[in-house]
């Protein structure tokens, strides 16, 4: 007959087997993430370093650099050489929260094998580094914003950048942005940061946040971490070449949420695959349901001409959530004032576009040729997609911003869908095409062939936001 093991015994024996294994898994450098970072970053070397070996994965560095620094080149070939363990992972900490107030601040966490090593390579490149004394048996030195603190085991590197509104004060006034003096001062802070991520931080939410220990405690190649609102700030940022304060703070007060993102990305034969999860209360969550009605039009892709589709990003959503979205985080005012400059308005924006945008590459085919008017053989053709829901507002809008002409790098005055860009556009059917140049664009709609590619899978078709890459296209 058998015997049953007692409850309370199999419950501590779970409780204490529960114990023990997070013990074991969390990640000694979690306590050094600092606690006010807003996006991590983690480098799982040994998981990459397992499918592609050191040489592979340096290879394609080495290659496009110029052996101008043959110390470098022999530091990517051997890194252990400037005492640097790449057995082990590395992260990257973000404060990018505020940049307009509180600058930004990047640290670097990564492990050592000799840190004698190491420092005789940071010194030999700084010939002007300056070594800070701070309180305790710290080794700390730094120069230009940037600042390193290290022990026999751990090195950690932070560089700071100045307040936006700091610089543009000083611009204002005829001043300059950097002085010697600021940037003394930067790099003490750097130096300070430097050193209390190498000392740890107590009660860090990166060592008590459940949702952050589960996230990476998998084998992923690489995780990310990052507060609600900085995709769409980092986005904002890149558009917008002007800053507005008021829309840098309410970009900062949607990241001050404790709602988070979480991705992890996995290096797999002839793919990359990206999972992304996020908690959202209740409210959110219907906002991102309303986001996502908008079914995704295969359509627009498959029309694309070309043989060989390299990648493509993907965005469909219901526009009008937008504007939903501006009113939850009370941004809705202070985006309508930075467009009025521009004689816009949210309702012009986003009573413009159905909500389908398509970014993709094709790689070029030896029939395009600079004399047909085509791009160069060597050249990938990029083709920027969106669907139009009123053609007057639309155009409303690409005038305003000076964007309904061609543009080129002899004229980038003139504007243009590309910035810079060269690049020309066609709008028929309700669809704006716009690429190199009018060949490109009027092929679009000229194309009777439509062809499926594998790159529209079910998760580009049930997400508002997708990224698909064939990675082995772009390699051949």
């Amino acid at each position: 007959m058998k015997r049953s093991l007692h409850p309370y015994f199999l419950l501590a024996t779970f409780v204490l087997t529960t114990v023990l294994a997070s013990a074991q898994s969390t990640n000694p450098l979690f306590q050094h993430l600092p606690p006010d970072a807003d996006k991590i970053y983690h480098i799982n070397l040994p998981a990459i370093t397992s499918k592609v070996s050191w040489e592979e994965l340096t290879s394609v560095y080495s290659m496009t650099q110029k052996a101008s620094d043959p110390q470098l080149m022999e530091l990517l070939k051997d890194p252990s050489t400037a005492g640097l363990d790449i057995h082990q992972d590395v992260f990257v900490a973000q404060n990018i929260r505020n940049p307009y107030d509180s600058g930004t601040q990047t640290t670097i966490l990564f492990h050592l094998t000799d840190s004698a090593k190491f420092i005789s390579l940071i010194r030999s490149k700084s010939k002007n580094l300056k070594t800070f004394h701070i309180a305790g048996k710290v080794r700390v030195a730094g120069i230009d914003m940037v600042a390193c603190s290290w022990n026999d085991k751990l090195a950690v590197i932070t560089i700071v950048t100045k307040p936006a509104k700091v610089v543009a004060a000083a611009v204002s006034q005829g001043k300059k942005a950097i002085t010697p003096v600021s940037t003394a001062f930067y790099t003490l802070a750097a130096a300070k940061k430097s050193v209390a991520a190498l000392q740890g931080y107590v009660n860090s939410p990166y060592t008590t946040d459940p949702e952050f220990l589960a996230g990476f405690s998998d084998d992923a190649d690489v995780h990310t971490w990052s507060a609600q609102g900085a995709g769409i700030a980092m986005v904002i940022n890149m558009i917008i070449k002007k800053k507005d304060p008021n829309m840098t703070k309410a970009f900062s007060k949607m990241q001050q949420s404790k709602v988070h993102t979480l991705t992890a990305f996995r290096f797999e034969t002839g793919k990359l695959t990206m999972h992304t999860t996020a908690n959202l209360p209740a409210d959110s969550l219907a906002l991102l349901q309303k986001l996502n009605t908008r079914p995704f039009n295969p359509d627009l892709v498959n029309r694309i001409p070309g043989s060989n589709l390299l990648g493509m990003l993907n965005i469909h959503f219901d526009p009008t959530a937008i504007t939903d979205i501006l009113n939850k985080y009370k941004m809705r005012a202070k985006a309508d004032s930075s467009l009025s400059a521009k004689g816009l308005s949210t309702n012009d924006v986003t009573k413009a576009f159905k909500g389908d945008f398509v970014l993709a590459g094709v790689a070029p085919s030896p029939a395009s040729n600079d004399s047909a008017g085509g791009s160069s053989s060597k050249q990938p053709a990029i083709y920027f997609i969106a669907t139009i829901n009123d053609l007057g507002a639309f155009m409303k809008v690409a005038n305003k911003l000076n964007l309904a002409k061609p543009s080129s790098p002899d004229s980038p005055s003139t504007g243009g869908f590309l910035g810079k860009l060269k690049s020309d556009y066609t709008l028929r059917d309700n669809i704006l095409v716009v690429s190199a140049n009018k060949q490109l664009t009027d092929g679009y709609f000229d194309n009777p062939n439509r062809k499926n590619t594998a790159l529209i899978s079910d998760p580009v078709r049930d997400n508002p936001f997708s990224l698909a890459i064939d990675v082995k296209a772009v390699a051949a």
